[in-house]
């Protein structure tokens, strides 16, 4: 049964057999684009849009008020040329996660996923779809493969499915949020490992990218909407002007020390579960290098400095628009600000065949 949810939910991309509008459903919005081939081999956004969400119309990655998402959706399909889409969707429900498989072909690799499935994730086989994307070799454990796995339960896949249908939105795939932002904002041949801070409006997501692939995730219970209010009274405080005392800026942002603490927590785990699989003396092998930042909210004036001046790491504002092209060659019409929303629905479009 695996098997079969995951050939309906998330079919590989090799089986994907035509362009389709990348939709993400995200506590905040739903956001939609799709992607047109440049002459010069590049990418451009062909139609966009976004429809905002009501408080609560999503809550803890599931959908709360149906109809309402319905209604939204069928709305935006009349922009679009195509009835097909890509779609990611919030991560609260969702487990991101590396593993090691023992050396064996690909095509082997999901039914020893499916036996040890209850090892890794509190779902049991029977009620989880899941996925998996190959990350290579193993750099500590000798003929061994790690693997990159997405897993959801059963019954959230099927109510965003049911959503989609109602709206006469055929589904070529369903992948989970920082998946899709991810292949939107990390470079095809960055191989480092990033951790990429998205900003929703009620929460905020924390994904683990490396060799390109995202290997764990977590959800921090406050959203852009409140650190970007406690920066800007804190810059108004100020005079208007940040100034060059970080430290004295720091001190008027209680709201953004949970971000902070969050984002040193999880660098604290992620070096100390390096070491555990790999010996003091991997320590070194998959740390995390830089901060990406993404959300409307993660332009915000200060952000960025503030981050980095408190995590010791660089920190820059995410370009959705990576993989797609170059500012040299094409300026894209949505605004920057806004187009750090786009990620996830960008991502998914990358996914499917582009026209």
């Amino acid at each position: 049964m695996i098997g079969n949810g995951f050939l309906k939910y998330f079919p590989p991309p090799r089986f994907l057999a035509q362009p389709a509008v990348g939709l993400a459903i995200s506590d905040q919005a739903v956001r939609f684009v799709l992607l047109k081939h440049f002459d010069d081999g590049g990418l451009k956004p062909i139609i966009y849009g976004e429809r905002p969400l009501s408080i609560g119309t999503v809550s803890g990655g599931d959908v709360a008020k149906a109809g309402e998402i319905i209604e939204t959706l069928k709305e935006l399909k009349k922009n679009w040329p195509i009835s097909c889409a890509a779609v990611s969707v919030p991560e609260e429900k969702a487990f991101l996660l590396k593993t090691e498989v023992p050396l064996m072909a690909e095509k082997y690799i999901r039914g020893n996923l499916d036996l040890h499935l209850e090892e890794f994730v509190p779902i049991a086989s029977r009620e989880a779809v899941f996925d998996f994307e190959l990350i290579g070799s193993s750099k500590v454990k000798v003929d061994s493969l790690d693997v990159g796995v997405a897993v959801l339960p059963q019954k959230i896949v099927s109510h965003f499915i049911d959503i989609l249908q109602a709206a006469n939105i055929r589904p070529l795939s369903l992948e989970i949020e920082p998946q899709a932002a991810a292949r939107a904002l990390v470079r095809h041949d960055d191989q480092r490992t990033i951790l990429i801070i998205n900003f929703g409006g009620v929460s905020t997501g924390l994904a683990i990218v490396g060799r390109n692939v995202v290997q764990y995730s977590s959800t921090l219970n406050i959203g852009g909407n409140a650190f970007s209010a406690a920066l800007r009274k804190s810059i108004a405080a100020e005079g208007g002007e940040i100034g060059g005392n970080i430290e004295k800026f720091s001190s008027l942002l209680g709201t953004l020390s949970v971000l902070r603490d969050e984002v040193n927590r999880l660098l604290a785990y992620w070096k100390e579960h390096r070491m555990l699989i790999g010996g003091t003396s991997n320590v070194t092998d998959d740390k995390i290098e830089s901060i990406i930042l993404c959300g409307r909210d993660s332009s915000v004036n200060g952000f960025r400095e503030y981050l980095s001046a408190n995590v010791n790491l660089s920190v820059t504002v995410g370009n959705v628009w990576a993989n797609a092209f170059s500012f040299d060659e094409y300026v894209p019409p949505i605004q920057f600000n806004d187009s750090l929303g786009y990620a996830a629905a960008i991502g998914s479009a990358m996914r499917c065949p582009i026209a």
